[in-house]
C-alpha cells in the first residue's frame, strides 16, 4: 500500500462516555497530569493524521518500510483505534477520549500491507522510536518469532530509558510459544478481561504469566476520517491503556526508569484475587488513578505480594466495570473496523493478525533505588 494513499472512510460519533473509559477512570488523574510531555510511538501500520481528535496530537512520524516517507497516514484503522484510546484528545460534545489526551503520538510504520510486519522491520520501528525522542513504545505488529536485532532494540530502548509495551497472546493452535516483543523480558506484556473480568488467557484455557490485563472488548475508538468505532476487541486495544496509564505516569513522575514504571503499574494494579502474579491475569487490571495518585514504599517486588503491602495514600474508589468485553485477535480488531467503515460505503482491509503472549516467567525483577 502507498503510504500517502488518502484514505476516505469514518462512522458516527460517540456521544456518551464508553464502558471501559468508565471502568478506568483515567480523568480522575487529570488534575494531577494528562499526559502532557509525553511521546508514545506507536511501531505498526501508521496513523491517521486527520482525524479531529488525533490531528492536535500527532506528530508525522517515521515510515521504516518507505524511506522519506511518514507514519501519518492509516486506511485499515487499528492504528489510529489505538493512537485514540492512548491520546485522543478531549473534545466538547464527545464521550470518547484518551487516557493520556495531552500525550504526544509519533506513528512508526512498519508494515508494507498494513497487516504484516518481520522481526527486523518491529526493530527498526523500535529504533527509530528511540531516534525520535519517544518515552513510550506501544508495538501494535508483533511477530512469530523475534531475532537479535529485535532483542538488541528492545534491550536499547531499555538502556534509553524507554518503556516498550505490547499486546500478549499465543501463538496460534498447534504451535508452540509466544509471538514477539512481548517474549522478552523488559517489555511490558498486557492481555484483556471480558465482560466478566476474566482474562483472555483463562477464557482461551492458555496458561502464561502476564504483567497486567486492560479491558479488551466493547472498546470505542476512532475510525480513520472522523468519528468512532464500536465494539473492537483483542488484547491490543488492552495494551493501548497500559500505555496510556504508562504516560500518565511518566509525565507525574519524570525521573524513574522503564523498570520503575513498570513497577508502580503493577503493584499498584486491581489485584486479580488470587497470589499475584496470577498466570493469566499477571498483577491485575491496570489502574491508572492509583497508579499516579498512590505512595508507592516498597522498593523490592516479590512473589506473592499484596498491593496493600506496596502502595499507600489515596486510592480513589473504582466505577463498577460495565464494560462488555470478548476475546479476539488483531482480525478481530480490524474486522470490525472494517465492518463500520463499510456501512457509510467505504471498502477498508478487513483481517489481520494476533497479538503476542510471552512464556511463563519468574517473578519480575526488582527495580532500582526508588519507585516514586
Amino acid at each position: 500500500m502507498d503510504p500517502d494513499t488518502e484514505c476516505q472512510g469514518g462512522g458516527p460519533e460517540i456521544v456518551d462516555l464508553p464502558p471501559a473509559q468508565r471502568r478506568l477512570a483515567a480523568d480522575e488523574t487529570w488534575a494531577v497530569t494528562r499526559g502532557g510531555g509525553i511521546a508514545v510511538a506507536l511501531v505498526g501500520a501508521g496513523v491517521d493524521g486527520s482525524h479531529p481528535q488525533l490531528v492536535s496530537r500527532l506528530q508525522r512520524g517515521v515510515d521504516v518500510v518507505f524511506p522519506g516517507a511518514f507514519g501519518d497516514a492509516d486506511c485499515i484503522g487499528p492504528g489510529t483505534v489505538v493512537a485514540g484510546l492512548v491520546a485522543g484528545s478531549v473534545r466538547s460534545g464527545v464521550g470518547f477520549h484518551g487516557v493520556a489526551p495531552l500525550a504526544t503520538i509519533i506513528p512508526i510504520r512498519v508494515t508494507l500491507d498494513g497487516l504484516e510486519t518481520t522481526p527486523d522491520l518491529v526493530a527498526a520501528g523500535i529504533e527509530a522510536a528511540i531516534g525520535e525522542g519517544a518515552s513510550i513504545v506501544l508495538v501494535t505488529l508483533t511477530t512469530p518469532a523475534g531475532s537479535d536485532r529485535l532483542a538488541d532494540a528492545v534491550a536499547a530502548a531499555e538502556s534509553a530509558g524507554v518503556l516498550v509495551v505490547a499486546p500478549a497472546d499465543p501463538l496460534p493452535a498447534g504451535e508452540p510459544g509466544y509471538t514477539y516483543p512481548a517474549t522478552y523480558e523488559s517489555v511490558l506484556a498486557v492481555s484483556a478481561i471480558d465482560a466478566a473480568g476474566v482474562p483472555a488467557a483463562a477464557a482461551a484455557g492458555e496458561i502464561a504469566v502476564v504483567d497486567l490485563v486492560a479491558p479488551g472488548e466493547g472498546v470505542i475508538g476512532p475510525l480513520p476520517g472522523r468519528g468512532h468505532t464500536v465494539a473492537i476487541t483483542g488484547t491490543l486495544p488492552a495494551a493501548a491503556y497500559v500505555a496510556g496509564a504508562a504516560a500518565l505516569v511518566r509525565a507525574a513522575y519524570r525521573d524513574l526508569s522503564p523498570a520503575q514504571v513498570r513497577y508502580r503499574l503493577e503493584v499498584t494494579a486491581d489485584h486479580p484475587g488470587r497470589p499475584a502474579p496470577d498466570a493469566a491475569a499477571g498483577w491485575g487490571v491496570v489502574n491508572p488513578v492509583i497508579a499516579v495518585n498512590a505512595e508507592v514504599r516498597t522498593t523490592a517486588r516479590v512473589p506473592l505480594i499484596e498491593p496493600a503491602d506496596a502502595v499507600s495514600g489515596p486510592q480513589p474508589p473504582r466505577p463498577p466495570d460495565r464494560t462488555t468485553e470478548r476475546r479476539a485477535l488483531w482480525f478481530g480488531l480490524a474486522g470490525a473496523v472494517a465492518a463500520v467503515v463499510l456501512l457509510v460505503g467505504v471498502k477498508v482491509v478487513p483481517g489481520g493478525r494476533g497479538r503476542g503472549w510471552r512464556p511463563g516467567r519468574q517473578a519480575p525483577p526488582v527495580p532500582p533505588a526508588s519507585a516514586g
